[in-house]
């Protein structure tokens, strides 16, 4: 299976840090951000992977990555023109996947753990059994994420964004692996208030098919939303601790 990997976000959030380097190629401990998104995909099995990046921030990332010998895997690029939102990141990947399912990684989603091959063969098993699969996470305050409901089999039964009354603790997170019907449904996927396309709608799509399951991370692995200066910290430290 392919992976995509979506790195063209501006990175508003981490201004002015930003504005010198892409939040990618930001250090979390002792490596660039994007350096986790790569060990993370070959780790559950993914070795020929797309990174989307920017007209802004495309030459440093490739120099900084390559074309992936380093990390044993192929990487390719994609430039995502119109900052139109993570479904209109994804669009640009219709060639390179060329009708094939793929895993969907945000780059500034930090996984921190050991229990990932148990993971990679959960995957598998939802794929022979036709579902997609969504990453969860279980956290104290869920307001800020897409809030999951699950059943006694992993499926996922409601699907929630930011809500002010969350239904459940367990949120997703930016990792997805989806079937070959992915960009049948991308292409359906209308502008929403803020001007974007996102992909919330596309698992939204999976869901009214009941066709999406949820791995919930144990807690053996930590997960980070990168994208604040706390989280940048915590991650920073949880990596040194584990090391």
């Amino acid at each position: 299976m392919k992976g995509v990997i979506l790195a063209a976000g501006k990175g508003t959030r981490l201004m002015p840090l930003t504005k010198v380097i892409p939040k990618i190629l930001l250090p979390i401990y002792d490596k660039p951000m994007i350096y986790y998104s790569l060990e993370l995909l070959k780790e559950l099995g993914v070795n020929d992977i797309l990174v989307v990046v920017s007209d802004t921030n495309k030459e440093m990332i490739r120099d900084q990555l390559g074309f992936g010998e380093e990390f044993g895997v192929k990487i390719t690029y994609e430039i995502q023109k119109v900052q139109d939102g993570s479904g209109g990141a994804f669009k640009v990947s219709r060639e390179f996947l060329n009708g094939e399912g793929c895993a969907l990684l945000f780059a500034d989603n930090i996984f921190i753990g050991r229990n990932l091959n148990k993971i990679k063969n959960v995957v598998e098993m939802n794929m022979k059994e036709g579902y997609s699969t969504i990453f969860a996470y279980t956290v104290q305050d869920a307001r800020r994420f897409g809030v999951l409901e699950i059943d006694k089999n992993d499926v996922v039964v409601s699907f929630e964004e930011k809500p002010e009354n969350p239904k459940s603790n367990l949120i997703s997170t930016g990792l997805f692996f989806y079937d070959n019907t992915i960009f049948d449904k991308v292409d359906k996927i209308k502008m929403s208030s803020r001007g974007e396309y996102e992909m919330a709608e596309v698992n939204a799509m999976y869901l009214s098919e009941e066709k999406l399951k949820a791995v919930v991370m144990d807690n053996e692995v930590k997960w980070y939303d990168a994208g604040t200066f706390d989280a940048l910290l915590d991650a920073s430290c949880d990596v040194r601790d584990f090391n």
